[in-house]
């Protein structure tokens, strides 16, 4: 600090709130005066690189035209092979440290930080050979040494460039940041606009599908509609007066079940013959009694079976304890007096039958598919609001990213530019 600046204090940094705007042309205004200066300056070590590399690479062919003197010939061939390997190994890093023919920073930076590294990297693994060459050519490796020396201290030289420029070269990663921040604004307004008018469409959306909630509700209030409702309960008290005629049935037939299955045992072990057409007989009155009365509507087939069950309980084949046996014969002759065509088949005909007219009215019932149509219209109208809220949902949970992203880049953004030496920055929120 000054003699001023102890008596009086150092003057406080220019304190500067700028629009993300602002940023480009401020930060134009206070560096490019100093860009002409940077770049002659990196030129100037550039050529003087280039005259280093150009004097290495002469006195490697120096190097490697001078004659081995000495009358050691194990070592003078030990020296050989290491001078060999030291032109390679230097040669080949002579081609990699050319700078770039270019005046780009980021370059310049990049090849300032690779450069100084390769160098002292490669003659550190390369000392054995250096050393070894050394042994009879100690003035040639010397002068050799003397040059990769001044060549460090270029890049040292261009590294001290680059700390000095350092806003400049930090220039380049803050345009970045703010190019980024641009394309992630254009982003945000571009899913602004997709929301503004997907809501729009949902506002549109909402009201259709109201109107065709509205209209099914409507329909399902006029009289065609409560025509079919009437359809729709006649079938269903027939088809339970169906099923109650089947229990009827399987109920009537429960009651000589346990002898007809003992039955079926003797005809199946031998000890009781039947003609093969009751042995049919017999197993669809077991597995399927009311298929069995539509191909036999009297129940002729039934009733000469029964007779021949009462046979076999007679005569013993089937075993029933006496009072179960005089139980199950009188439930045979009920049954052989029962009228199997009015009471079962004509029974299950008529249901049948009103069963088909209802069907048939209800499949040529315009009704059910303009109800069918209308409940169509009215889940993808749900389908469609749903669908564009959550189209919406998605834009929204894409700015919300968006907008992360150009936080972070702003905070990098006042960052690059408080390390530029420009005054203390601030953003405008």
């Amino acid at each position: 600090m000054g003699l001023l600046g102890k008596i009086f204090g150092a003057a406080k940094p220019q304190e500067v709130e700028l629009s993300i705007e602002e940023v480009s042309d401020f930060v134009e205004r206070n560096l490019s005066g100093k860009r002409p200066e940077l770049e002659t300056a990196i030129a100037n070590v550039f050529s003087e690189i280039k005259h280093l590399l150009r004097e290495v690479s002469t006195l490697l062919k120096e190097l490697e035209n001078q004659p081995l003197k000495g009358e050691n010939i194990k070592l003078k061939k030990i020296v050989s092979t290491s001078r060999g390997q030291a032109i390679s190994r230097i040669g080949s890093l002579i081609e990699r440290l050319q700078p770039p023919a270019t005046s780009d920073f980021a370059q310049v930076k990049q090849y300032c930080g690779e450069a100084g590294k390769l160098l002292h990297s490669e003659i550190t693994h390369g000392g054995k050979s250096i050393a070894y060459t050394g042994i009879y050519l100690k003035e040639a490796m010397k002068n050799l040494g003397k040059s990769l020396n001044e060549l460090s201290k270029a890049f040292s030289s261009l590294e001290r460039k680059i700390e000095e420029f350092s806003p400049l070269f930090l220039e380049q990663e803050l345009r970045q940041q703010l190019s980024l921040v641009g394309g992630k604004n254009a982003s945000v307004s571009s899913l602004e606009k997709e929301i503004e008018k997907a809501e729009q469409s949902l506002e549109k959306e909402r009201v259709n599908s109201k109107k065709l909630l509205s209209e099914l509700a409507g329909f399902k209030e006029s009289p065609e509609f409560k025509r079919l409702g009437s359809l729709h309960g006649e079938k269903a008290s027939l088809l339970r007066e169906k099923q109650e005629a089947k229990t009827e049935l399987v109920s009537l037939i429960s009651s000589i079940d346990r002898p007809l299955k003992r039955l079926s045992r003797a005809v199946a072990s031998g000890r009781y013959i039947l003609p093969q057409a009751l042995a049919s007989v017999l197993h669809k009155l077991e597995q399927n009694p009311l298929q069995l009365f539509k191909l036999d509507p009297k129940g002729e087939s039934v009733k000469t079976l029964l007779l021949e069950l009462k046979k076999a309980i007679e005569s013993g084949v089937v075993e029933l304890k006496d009072r179960e046996r005089e139980k199950r014969l009188a439930a045979i002759e009920e049954l052989l007096a029962f009228n199997f065509f009015s009471k079962v088949f004509w029974k299950f005909n008529e249901i049948d039958s009103k069963l088909q007219a209802v069907e048939k009215d209800l499949r040529n019932n315009p009704v059910l598919s303009e109800l069918s149509s209308l409940e169509r219209k009215v889940e993808d109208g749900k389908g469609l609001v749903e669908k564009t809220e959550n189209s919406i949902a998605l834009l929204r949970a894409s700015i919300e990213r968006e907008s992360l992203e150009i936080d972070k880049a702003l905070q990098a953004v006042e960052s690059l530019l408080n390390k530029m030496d420009i005054g203390k920055i601030s953003l405008k929120k």
